[in-house]
């Protein structure tokens, strides 16, 4: 027998997304097109360094719209986007 858990979380639950250089440009091309007002300012470091994935963009994308964020979700079955959260397993009962 199996002892699997799976979680779904929402999209404001995500800490991090990791990707390969080929991820990165699929979510580059994914945020132009949907023409999310401010994210240039990120992609030249203005606002939280040079990683287009880090925390603050992710934030500020999910404050603008949750379209983009879902469609790299979607496109990230190839496995070279992953999006990670942080989970509290010591607080799940059993």
């Amino acid at each position: 027998m199996e002892n699997e858990v799976r979680f779904l979380l929402p999209f404001d639950f995500i800490s991090k997304i990791l990707a390969t250089r080929e991820g990165e440009e699929k979510i580059k091309e994914i945020i132009l097109k949907h023409k999310v007002f401010g994210v240039e300012d990120f992609a030249d470091g203005k606002k939280g360094g040079e990683n287009i994935l880090n925390m603050a963009f992710i934030e500020y994308i999910l404050s603008k719209k949750i379209e983009p964020i879902a469609e790299i979700w979607k496109s990230s079955g190839q496995r070279d986007i992953i999006f990670l959260s942080r989970i509290n397993i010591a607080s799940i009962k059993k």
